[in-house]
């Protein structure tokens, strides 16, 4: 490895042939070979039905992605849904503008900043005891934001009331239970059980979870997205929902909150200009502050760059110890300095530029990895992930790449009564502590304040190439989701892969702490082994990550491939102009 390395900063070319992984998972949920003009991807076969119904009937992708998120409202309710927040960064091919539009969950006003600290002063557990009932809850951003899109950049040729037209068929007559919702249910029984309106909808009479194959019937849910049909954020924000939503926080059987009718009236769904930087001659757009997800991968790809990446074998030590190293210190960045933008100055400017990532690879040693632990305020989740992501590319042109949660799966475990809607546990993205040292003087960037949001890891990403969409892409995941983004940009860009492949092709991640790798690495003993002898702290996770991803294979024609990730359920579809 060091000859590798010297040979770099030598200038000297590698002659090292590229080989790729053989590890890996099954065929991913693709249409990667079936070439179109649109693609629509999610984390569900409903919902990516829904969205291409949409585009045939004349729509274009924000149109396509409100539909989606609809019925993922109802298919995956422990993901994302209307009591939760999403971000999109939607390319509009007639402006030629890439937007981001910011429908985090906000902070109540009158939320105390030492909310997740016990009374010695010690930060509550986070599972359950952080996340579940109405101290978690944030200020519901997901209904503004799509409805600001849409009035926006929507395409005018589809009624508001046209995108509800599934999730509530869905929702009033009901599906069968998928194995991962199942396991989501069952995974978080005990806290869905503290919820009267929570049991009644996921748990039997006996309070049992119910299993793959039941059929899933959610009336009030249904009542609830006829009325936002009707009557768009209004209804949601001001009427009864609204005051149905604060009792069912302020009155929470568990760990009551804080939010009001002033909190839910006053959320701003905000436009932003994206976090943008260039990888090999590639231009990525992706999601500014409050989320950390652009930010962290700019800064991960500007690192790599200046290594010949393309020139080592993928399953290397070589390789993953870069990988991971680089992803190591842009974390440890993340963690310092990221928060609301709204809320203070932060250095992302800095962050993202070339001169700085060039100072911050002489801390990469080639033959002996950086020691340390990881952060201990990031939760390290593993299985079943919640959040959801969404891929459009309409035939227009337009596109969009959006990621929609509730945090952790299943949220606050909340629904509202008779309105049937999870509500997100988005506060516990806060950083518990206030204070960043032991004296209190270095305030948390990321710490709580009323009206705040808090900081994210989603990131949606478009990439252009020679001026043009050559990508949408993202994934859930958690603090999982910067680095599945980031094995995705480096499969597709250095090493050459195709959708399915690159979608396939097992992860490597880094959050400042323990290099986490997927179980398939570790069927070569001599990746391991080379990776030990570099002093890697070496954690074997389940496989991570439930990737959406649109590729253009001629920006010129609008030929697409597109693929949803094996590890998922969800399906890619591609509009060829013909009948399906």
């Amino acid at each position: 490895m060091k000859r590798i390395f010297q040979e770099f900063f030598l200038i000297l070319a590698l002659l090292i042939p590229v080989f790729f992984s053989s590890a890996g998972h099954g065929k991913a949920n693709t249409e990667t070979f079936r070439l179109g003009s649109a693609a629509v991807v999610s984390a569900n076969a409903m919902a990516t039905r829904a969205g291409m119904a949409v585009l045939k009937e004349g729509g274009n992708a924000i149109d396509a992605a409100i539909a989606v998120q609809m019925v993922l409202a109802v298919s995956e309710p422990q993901s994302s849904g209307i009591g939760g927040g999403c971000f999109l960064v939607y390319y509009d091919k007639k402006s030629n503008k890439v937007i981001a539009f910011d429908g985090r969950e906000a902070a109540p006003k009158t939320i105390p900043t030492d909310v997740f600290l016990d009374p010695q002063g010690q930060a509550i557990p986070f599972y359950p005891e952080r996340i579940t009932g109405g101290r978690s809850v944030g200020v519901p951003g997901c209904v503004k934001v799509l409805y600001k899109a849409w009035k926006n950049y929507g395409s005018g040729k589809i009624p508001w009331d046209r995108f509800f037209k599934e999730g509530i068929s869905l929702a009033e007559n009901g599906f069968p239970i998928s194995g991962r919702l199942a396991e989501a249910i069952q995974g978080e029984r005990a806290r869905l059980n503290l919820f009267p309106a929570s049991r009644q909808i996921f748990l039997d009479s006996r309070g049992e979870s119910k299993k793959q194959g039941d059929i899933l019937i959610q009336k009030d849910l249904a009542a609830t997205l006829r009325a936002l049909a009707a009557g768009g954020p209004p209804v949601f924000y001001e009427g009864d929902i609204a005051r149905d939503m604060v009792q069912a926080v302020r009155e929470a059987p568990v760990a009551p909150g804080f939010l009001s009718l002033e909190d839910l009236k006053k959320y701003r769904a905000v436009s932003r200009r994206p976090v943008s930087g260039v990888y090999r001659g590639l231009k990525i757009y992706s999601m500014p502050p409050p989320s950390s997800g652009g930010t962290t991968l700019i800064e991960t790809l500007n690192m790599l760059e200046l290594f010949p990446v393309d020139r080592m074998e993928r399953n290397s030590p070589e390789f993953v110890h870069l990988f991971s190293e680089a992803q190591k210190l842009a974390f440890a960045d993340r963690n310092r300095y990221l928060g609301d933008s709204d809320y203070g100055l932060l250095p992302v400017k800095a962050l993202i530029s070339k001169p700085l990532a060039a100072e911050r690879v002489k801390a990469i040693n080639p033959e002996q990895a950086i020691q340390g632990k990881a952060d201990p305020v990031v939760p390290v989740t593993l299985g079943n992930t919640s959040t959801s992501h969404i891929s459009i590319v309409d035939a227009a042109g337009n596109a969009l790449a959006m990621t929609t949660t509730i945090e952790h799966i299943f949220g606050s475990a909340m629904v509202v009564p008779r309105r049937g809607f999870v509500l997100n546990n988005e506060l516990t993205d806060f950083d518990a502590e206030p204070s960043l040292d032991a004296d209190k003087k270095i305030p948390a960037p990321n710490r709580v304040q009323g009206g705040k949001r808090p900081l994210s890891s989603m990131t949606p990403t478009l990439i252009f190439k020679d001026g043009s969409p050559y990508a949408s892409l993202g994934s859930p995941g958690g603090t999982q989701i910067i680095g599945t983004v980031l094995n995705l940009v480096v499969n597709l860009v250095d090493f050459k892969m195709n959708a399915e492949q690159a979608m396939k092709a097992p992860r490597i991640i880094n959050r400042n702490g323990p290099l986490e790798m997927e179980r398939d690495w570790f069927a070569d003993n001599v990746l391991i082994n080379g990776l030990k002898a570099m002093g890697h702290e070496i954690v074997m996770r389940e496989p991570f990550g439930n990737a959406q991803l649109v590729l253009f294979r001629d920006p010129k024609t609008n030929q697409l491939s597109a693929a949803s990730d094996p590890r998922g359920e969800g399906t890619a579809l591609i509009d060829t102009g013909g009948p399906e």
